[in-house]
């Protein structure tokens, strides 16, 4: 598969050159491509047939399904078209998260961060569902194959950017002056930490 995000269907040449000089700069982003370019031969080649985001900026609660070949995102401004690969590019590469990346509903959550707040329901989440043939090189994936079913064809990849709570905790209490709402939208990136399951 191969995206495109459009804010005008005219520019479409242009984000694929850009896209492709991407992911020959990043090696991540290389890995990336072979699991979402499908072969032509016979279509038996893994594939991304949905990508689901959770917690970042504009895109709170979003699924996208990629049932053909080809994916065109196409909107206006201010939909989440550049949201959705500036979260790829930061789990894909040594740029970190901060405050501003949160939905605005969870920044409400962080900014009164104690005790009992839940980090698990705060973290940003990419959640990358695949589909495989036994015919596919295995190798990127297979740490993450845990079903012992031989019928299961999918496997699900989690990135996740989640708030380290104990640390932060202990350092809001040895904070001093600084108020607990400026401590956190300046040192957040600090207590983040980025997996993949």
């Amino acid at each position: 598969h191969i995206i495109y995000v459009l804010a005008d269907p005219f520019v479409a040449v242009l984000f694929f050159v850009l896209e492709c000089a991407i992911m020959i700069k990043t090696k991540l982003l290389c890995r990336l491509t072979y699991i979402l370019k499908k072969k032509d031969t016979g279509g038996n080649s893994m594939y991304i047939n949905e990508i689901s985001i959770r917690n970042f900026r504009i895109l709170s609660e979003s699924n996208m399904d990629f049932g053909n070949n080809l994916c065109l995102m196409i909107g206006r401004n201010n939909t989440g078209k550049t949201s959705f690969m500036v979260l790829f590019e930061k789990f894909l590469s040594e740029l970190s998260f901060d405050f501003n990346d949160f939905s605005v509903k969870q920044r409400e959550k962080i900014l009164q961060f104690d005790s009992s707040t839940d980090e698990t329901e705060l973290a940003i989440q990419l959640i990358l569902s695949i589909q495989y043939e036994d015919s596919d090189d295995l190798c990127n994936i297979s740490e993450f194959i845990v079903d012992l079913d031989p019928s299961r064809k999918d496997v699900h990849l989690l990135f996740e950017c989640q708030i380290k709570k104990d640390k932060l905790l202990e350092d809001l209490q040895n904070a001093g002056m600084i108020t607990k709402e400026k401590f956190i939208k300046k040192y957040l990136p600090n207590y983040l930490e980025k997996c993949v399951y």
